[in-house]
């Protein structure tokens, strides 16, 4: 039959990478929008964003200036890999950034959030997610969410505790 154009469902993966630009950016956007559903209310933070879906998981679910996860967080994480092992999700690369705020020196903050963000990762592992699909990055204090301190010098606790944090980002299919 010439002159048919094959009908694609854009919410089928099956031909992702096959359609336009556009089409792949409305399925990416309509995955995100589902991961986004299923991950609120599960005691972290979730937006989307150019990347993909970025979930925050704050400095409280790590024990006083350490790398080992409370035991709250430890079930929040696995639930997380139960969502993160959903249609929404699979398939995708994921980066696992952690990140502090500017209290210490920089050489100890980028190890600091490095293993903060090994030690989720580690738990997502241990939880089905595949380490292949995984990749781990301590950015230390070079992106902060909010300053440290107040424009007049003074500390800005508030903001200091948003920017210790760790981000699970399931990647866009273009990301890398």
């Amino acid at each position: 039959m010439h002159g048919s154009a094959e009908i694609v469902d854009p919410l089928d993966d099956s031909h992702a990478g096959n359609g336009t630009p556009e089409l792949q950016r409305d399925v990416d956007a309509e995955r995100n929008r589902s991961l986004i559903a299923e991950l609120r209310g599960r005691g972290v933070s979730v937006e989307s964003s150019s990347r993909g879906v970025v979930v925050t998981i704050p400095d409280a679910f790590f024990g006083l200036d350490g790398d080992v996860l409370t035991q709250d967080a430890v079930f929040i994480v696995a639930d997380l890999a139960g969502v993160l092992r959903s249609s929404a999700a699979n398939g995708r690369r994921i980066a696992v950034e952690g990140h502090t705020d500017s209290v210490g020196s920089e050489e100890v903050n980028r190890s600091r959030s490095h293993r903060r963000a090994r030690t989720v990762a580690d738990a997502l592992v241990s939880r089905g997610i595949a380490r292949d699909i995984l990749f781990v990055r301590g950015l230390g204090e070079t992106l902060p969410v909010e300053p440290n301190v107040y424009p007049d010098g003074f500390d800005n606790p508030r903001g200091r505790a948003r920017n210790r944090r760790v981000e699970i980002v399931v990647l866009n299919p273009q990301q890398r």
